[in-house]
């Protein structure tokens, strides 16, 4: 009786999955991070760059009908900003800049779920997402870097991610643009992808200043239907 039921949980299963529209995709890119830093001392706040940092993940696409699917992913995504201050002093009539940039990096696993919508269904199909993003910090550093006519490295700082003015839990949204290409290894995908946090990194209660992460994302990936 036991090796009936197993044997029918098992071929239950085999049906499922052999039925399940299922893709397995993993992905790279380039994340172009930039912060929103505000409070209420807006002119002591310095001026953010961006940067570029490294992402990849891996995906699960469920298609839900021949157009339309939904897309859980688990990603590694560096996110940050750059800031500088500085002034210029004038030596023998020559203006010489000094200033020091702050390069902050902070990993992050995001665990986006969108849903997915193809224009078309032939060897090339373009196609956007969107959906909510939940990401949580595991590490991150400040760089310092003084600029003096060169870029003199003064050293790297780990950032203390348990105090309490940071928060390591993100959600946000994302919005995706991409073309899917068929071939008979599998489908290969370039996107391009905003992100926007809706929940602060950072804030200091004192002085009322808040860092929320946004950033556009370049894309290549593969995936596999099975």
């Amino acid at each position: 009786m036991k090796t009936k039921m197993i044997l029918l949980v098992v071929g239950m299963m085999v049906t499922i999955f052999a039925n399940a529209q299922i893709s397995i995709g993993v992905k790279t890119g380039v994340n172009i991070a930039d912060a929103k830093l505000s409070g209420i001392s807006e002119s002591l706040i310095p001026n953010t760059n961006s940067i570029a940092l490294p992402m990849a993940g891996i995906n699960m696409q469920y298609r839900i009908t021949d157009q339309l699917s939904f897309q859980p992913e688990i990603n590694y995504v560096q996110r940050g900003f750059k800031a500088s201050e500085g002034f210029q002093f004038d030596l023998l009539n020559v203006p010489i800049p000094v200033g020091i940039t702050a390069i902050t990096k902070l990993n992050y696993l995001e665990i986006p779920l969108q849903l997915k919508y193809k224009f078309t269904n032939g060897k090339v199909q373009p196609y956007i997402m969107a959906g909510p993003s939940l990401a949580y910090a595991t590490n991150g550093t400040i760089r310092e870097v003084a600029n003096l006519l060169i870029d003199i490295n003064i050293g790297t700082q780990n950032i203390n991610l348990n105090n309490k003015n940071f928060n390591r839990w993100e959600a946000g949204g994302r919005l995706t643009g991409g073309l899917a290409f068929e071939t008979i290894l599998g489908e290969i995908q370039l996107e391009g992808s905003y992100y926007h946090g809706l929940t602060d990194f950072f804030k200091n209660p004192l002085v009322d200043v808040h860092a929320y992460n946004k950033g556009f994302t370049i894309q290549a990936g593969w995936c596999y239907h099975f």
